[in-house]
């Protein structure tokens, strides 16, 4: 197979992958708005598409009460959540003693970094679309003022 005919399939698939996206697209969006109604920022959809449709607070605080538990629980911000160490094999036995403390050096610096940044309320919102969306994905990128910038993006903008 050459490599157009492996850049033409790629094309094909991604086309074919975001069609099936696509078709989603208006799920999602009544998801949206029915369990996350602060998070609709699509300004094309309109409620209205949904007439008659039930729409209660049960839902949306449910979802919010679980996001709410994966911070406490796998996220807190006011305690060491994770830490690196040596593993077996990685360095040498009479090392591993120093590899940990550096790797406890480097944990501290990451949890600290994450703190500076947008990370707990990003992964909050992601937590959200989790929840109520069924999947959630965190952007970590380059920020201007902090090192660490992160964004929350919906299902139907993957």
């Amino acid at each position: 197979m050459s490599r157009q005919d492996e850049a033409d399939e790629l094309v094909r698939l991604y086309n074919g992958l975001r069609k099936q996206r696509d078709e989603l697209a208006k799920t999602w969006q009544f998801a949206r708005w029915y369990l996350l109604p602060n998070r609709v920022d699509d300004l094309r959809f309109r409620p209205s598409d949904f007439v008659g449709r039930v729409r209660n607070g049960a839902a949306r605080m449910a979802c919010a009460r679980l996001a709410g538990a994966h911070m406490s629980h796998i996220v807190t911000s006011h305690e060491p959540w994770f830490k690196w160490i040596a593993r077996p094999g990685d360095v040498a036995e009479e090392d591993v003693e120093e590899a940990n403390a550096w790797y406890g050096k480097c944990s501290d610096i990451a949890l600290m970094e994450l703190t500076r940044s947008n990370f707990y309320s990003e992964i909050y919102e992601c937590f959200l679309d989790r929840v109520g969306m069924g999947t959630g994905s965190l952007y970590c990128g380059p920020g201007r003022s902090v090192r660490l910038l992160f964004k929350a993006i919906s299902p139907e903008q993957v």
